[in-house]
This record gives structure tokens, C-alpha cells and sequence, in this order.
């Protein structure tokens, strides 16, 4: 599967569970609620700072700018040095599976079957990066 495909079929699926998107925004930082919650998001966009309010926030930045500015604890990298190398694939926990439905079934079905096909492929060291994340996420 190519970058792109996953990202139709990833739209497809958020939109399908009628999840709002804001593409091509750059978080800016939070307004807390009180030190547990927060009240809006701010983005900027071509359109200038606007403040974005939800039920649920999804810190997809890819470095975990939304729950750092919140105040979340977090670590960086491994104690040893390495980091992650970028990627749109990640792990999360805690996701209800009778909620995301199909998606734990597909889409890591689609992954191999791309690997399988030779049209997407992880390297040596990728492949440790995931999963040394995997076992770090999972509290090894």
C-alpha cells in the first residue's frame, strides 16, 4: 500500500465515524480547562490563529506537542539515545476494539500484504525502532 492509498483509506475510515479533520494546520499550543483538561486547541492556518474546541483531541504531531503543552509527563527517545525514526505507522493503547471495528483487521492485513508484494518495506533498523517501541508502549 502507498503512502497515499493509506491515507484515503485512513480519511475513508474517520469519516465513515464521522470524525471532524482540520488538515494543514500547525498546532500553536493549548488554553487548559484546569490542569487536567483541556479547553481549546490553537492552530495556526492560512486563515491566522483560530482556537479549535472538542470533546476529544488527537495529538497526531507526531512528537507529542498537544499532551507536552497540556502539561502530560513524557520522556524522549529511549534512555539510550535512539529515537524513532518518522512514520505515519505508530502503536496506541487503550482503544475500546468493538469502537474501531474492522480497522484492527484491515489495515494491518493491507500492511503485509504490501510488504508481501514488495511495493512497501521496512528496514533492518525500522523494524528494531518498532519494535522496541512496541515493547516500551507495552511497559517492557
Amino acid at each position: 500500500m502507498t503512502p497515499a492509498a493509506y491515507k484515503i483509506a485512513a480519511d475513508d475510515l474517520l469519516a465513515a465515524h464521522k470524525v471532524d479533520i482540520l488538515f494543514h494546520a500547525l498546532g500553536a499550543g493549548v488554553v487548559m480547562h484546569d490542569t487536567r483538561r483541556i479547553d481549546a486547541l490553537m492552530v495556526e492556518t492560512k486563515a491566522g490563529r483560530q482556537a479549535v474546541r472538542a470533546g476529544i483531541y488527537i495529538d497526531c504531531s507526531g512528537d507529542g506537542d498537544l499532551a507536552a503543552w497540556a502539561g502530560a509527563q513524557f520522556e524522549v527517545g529511549d534512555n539510550a539515545g535512539s529515537m524513532l525514526y518518522p512514520s505515519m505507522m505508530f502503536r496506541i493503547n487503550g482503544v475500546d476494539p468493538d469502537t474501531a471495528g474492522d480497522a484492527w483487521r484491515t489495515i494491518p492485513a493491507l500492511m503485509e500484504k504490501a510488504e508481501a508484494a514488495g511495493t512497501q518495506q521496512i528496514s533492518a533498523q525500522g523494524l528494531r525502532s518498532l519494535r522496541h517501541s512496541a515493547t516500551l508502549s507495552n511497559g517492557g
